[in-house]
């Protein structure tokens, strides 16, 4: 085959997906009338906002949809849509979105109904699904879907019609629904049942809800076949998943976004995605409570005092870790296990001042930099979160440091704050006043009893702690050094004893 033959083939080739495959752009109330059939490898277009009031519309791709319809974040306003449900199975914007997406696009007061003819009373309609933005759902995606102000309404129906009613989406068979919803009232007002949701009338199948949200009349986001769907709720850094009677959460304490619960939420278990130093000092504040006992892996301290001289600390361990409060966790392992059902507690902030002193322990469920300018740079103290060299300086996992400008916490951390006047807190914040500091600060940890178990030393100018713990590969302390050659773990390095 010569060049120019390879050449025309190409050409052709380019035609014929170019003649199969086009875009159409959306810009006017006509053409979006005119839209009714809808080529399924079509990506569709919306330009501008499109007023459709006065105007008689239908819904648009009857035979399904494989492309991709894109709103670009315009809004469709006054959406009309009566159909006699003798003559239709779907009634909705789309009536069927076969495998395509629906994305970016906003419904204002759009007003979707269905009517039966006084002569067709001797037939039921059947395996009708009417929505404000899809009827039927087979595959695909609806994503960023919002609806303001919107009804659904069944009229005139007789007893033994099969029809679902949905506020976004009336029959999905599978895919997924994410960040849509609205305010939508979705009614029945014929005779017999119909399955009502506010979010979707029926799930038959595998259909997976993301962040949708609903305000309306509907008692429920899905009317019928709840035990099908998978309904997955972000509340920043935690992520529940919902299926059947089935419901739990995984906290990302990697996340930098703000972990923000408006309310109780009970699951049956919880994991937190974060990897602990073996013996190392951290930070954490937890969104729910739990006896420490259902705790795998991890010891949990409260900070209870702090002398006079600022020359100890003094930690005790806790046996009811308390939501949204502060503490300081040495990990018997590298990840925590938490057994049990917990209760996801709304987010508020239980700040801890230590003993009588002018020091605050706080917990941050949002990133938490020190930018100049900050009232607490200079007063902040933390731990090292990992291994990090800045300016030539080595800053190991655990260190106790006074936060410098621009330094920052993830979510579910802490830090110490000094919020008093006194010269010896001074000088811990580096003013060259009167009363600083000893170099070196005990660090005492106190049992349940209040027995002091465990000695350690901070240096205040380097914030490293010197505990002389020695652990094995599973994480258990031991009581001295070992003398049994292996593998250990000695103040959270690992350690070849011969």
């Amino acid at each position: 085959m010569t060049k120019s033959q390879i050449s025309s083939l190409v050409l052709f080739l380019l035609a014929t997906v170019s003649a199969f495959a086009t875009t159409t752009e959306i810009g006017s109330a006509r053409n979006l009338v005119r839209l009714t059939k809808c080529a399924k490898t079509d990506t569709v277009l919306i330009t501008r906002d499109i007023d459709l009031k006065g105007e008689s519309f239908s819904p648009l791709c009857e035979d399904g949809f494989k492309g991709v319809f894109d709103g670009q974040g315009h809004t469709i306003s006054n959406l009309t849509i009566s159909q006699n449900i003798y003559f239709t199975n779907n009634v909705a914007f789309i009536a069927k979105l076969d495998g395509g997406v629906l994305r970016d696009i906003f419904f204002d007061k759009p007003d979707i109904s269905t009517y039966e003819l006084t002569d067709w009373n001797l037939f039921s309609a059947s395996g009708v699904s009417v929505a404000v933005a899809v009827g039927e759902l087979n595959g695909g995606v609806v994503e960023n879907v919002h609806v303001v102000d919107g009804t659904v309404t069944i009229n005139g129906r007789k007893r033994g019609d099969a029809i679902d009613a949905g506020g976004i989406v009336g029959t999905a068979t599978s895919g997924t629904i994410s960040e849509s919803g609205g305010d939508i009232d979705v009614t029945n007002k014929g005779k017999g049942s119909v399955n009502v949701g506010g979010i979707c009338g029926n799930i038959t199948g595998d259909v997976t809800l993301t962040g949708v949200s609903y305000e309306g009349n509907a008692s429920s986001l899905v009317g019928a076949g709840g035990n099908n769907v998978t309904i997955v709720s972000k509340y920043g850094a935690v992520t529940i998943t919902e299926k059947g009677s089935t419901r739990s959460a995984v906290v990302d304490a990697s996340s930098q976004e703000t972990l923000e619960i408006p309310e109780n939420i009970l699951v049956s278990s919880v994991q937190l995605d974060r990897t602990f130093e073996i013996g190392k000092y951290s930070t954490i504040v937890l969104p729910f409570s739990i006896d420490s006992s259902n705790v795998e892996n991890g010891t949990f301290y409260e900070l209870t005092r702090i002398s006079d001289g600022f020359d100890s600390i003094y930690v005790s361990a806790v046996k009811n870790v308390a939501a949204n409060t502060p503490y300081i966790m040495i990990a018997r392992g590298s990840r925590l296990v938490f057994n049990g059902s917990v209760t996801l507690e709304k987010t508020s902030f239980n700040d801890v001042w230590i003993g009588n002193s002018d020091w605050l322990f706080k917990g941050v469920y949002a990133k938490r930099q020190f930018a100049e300018g900050d009232p607490e740079l200079g007063y902040a103290y933390g731990f090292v979160a990992k291994d990090v060299n800045i300016n030539g300086t080595d800053f190991k996992a655990g260190k106790f440091v006074k936060a410098g400008k621009n330094a920052w916490l993830r979510p579910m951390r802490a830090y110490l704050v000094y919020n008093g006047n006194s010269g010896v807190a001074k000088s811990a914040v580096g003013a060259s006043l009167a009363g600083e500091l000893p170099d070196e600060i005990n660090v005492l940890a106190r049992d349940e009893q209040g027995n002091v178990v465990e000695r350690g030393v901070m240096n205040t100018r380097t914030g490293e702690f010197r505990m002389d713990r020695w652990y094995d590969l599973q994480g258990r302390k031991l009581n001295r050094k070992p003398q049994t050659q292996g593998t250990y773990y000695h103040n959270g390095s690992r350690v070849i004893v011969k």
